[in-house]
């Protein structure tokens, strides 16, 4: 994937957190297992973050979550190897193999949702995810994709919104920070803000040991410095007006 500079990065960045598939996703043991396909770019974070103590006892989602049956699993891994493969269709035939009941772990939605929009099924995806949330109302993963969904349609409020969520479900979510940091960025224009959660996604990545020469994090540490000086010219103008 080429690498995009300055505010195509940010928004290229915004938009594939929504998607299960990239050329970077890795297996990972976060959700979709509920193993799981990492997605993003920057899954050396989101892998580690859940698996280590930041992720702690404040991530509501590992608590509520259910699991498959091992046959179920086998079946579920196999549609996740299926998509990971680009074989999009084949891998829904895969997970419709799972018979869907109250009980079916919240994880099978999430990847339900995956393979739709990679399929450019984008209100099949946004229901899926929606299913998601009703059966674990926790399921940051899905939440985080809710809100991709709605800030590609232009609705920041209603992805601020499901961000939020995400975030009350598991603070330490460093995508969910970093996409806040560019709702608010980008698109709100709320740079106070912005810069918190920039902060906040550093912090994590930090405290994971992640490579500091890794794309997002050095990408992050210069969205920081153009927003502290926004921010610093934004109140320099203010002092100037206010005399």
């Amino acid at each position: 994937m080429t690498c995009i500079k300055g505010l195509g990065f940010k928004q290229l960045f915004i938009v594939s957190t929504n998607i299960l598939l990239l050329s970077a996703c890795v297996t990972t043991t976060s959700e979709h297992g509920e193993n799981a396909l990492s997605p993003t770019q920057d899954n050396e974070v989101q892998a580690s973050a859940e698996e280590t103590a930041v992720a702690s006892a404040q991530n509501h989602y590992l608590a509520a979550k259910r699991t498959f049956s091992a046959e179920q699993q086998r079946v579920f891994n196999s549609a996740i190897a299926l998509t990971t493969s680009g074989d999009f269709e084949q891998a829904s035939h895969v997970l419709h193999g799972i018979t869907v009941t109250d009980e079916t772990p919240s994880a099978y939605w999430v990847l339900t949702g995956d393979i739709a929009k990679a399929l450019g099924d984008t209100q099949l995806a946004q229901s899926a995810y929606k299913t998601a949330v009703e059966h674990n109302r926790y399921n940051h993963f899905a939440l985080n994709r809710l809100g991709a969904l709605a800030r590609e349609q232009g609705d920041f409020k209603t992805a601020n919104h499901y961000w939020n969520e995400a975030l009350a479900a598991w603070p330490n979510n460093p995508l969910v920070h970093l996409n806040m940091g560019i709702l608010h960025d980008l698109y709100l224009g709320d740079k106070v803000t912005a810069l918190r959660h920039y902060h906040q996604y550093q912090t994590i990545a930090q405290a994971l040991n992640a490579n500091p020469k890794q794309r997002t994090l050095k990408s992050v540490q210069r969205w920081i410095k153009d927003v502290e000086r926004q921010i610093a010219m934004q109140q320099q103008e203010g002092a100037t007006n206010g005399n």
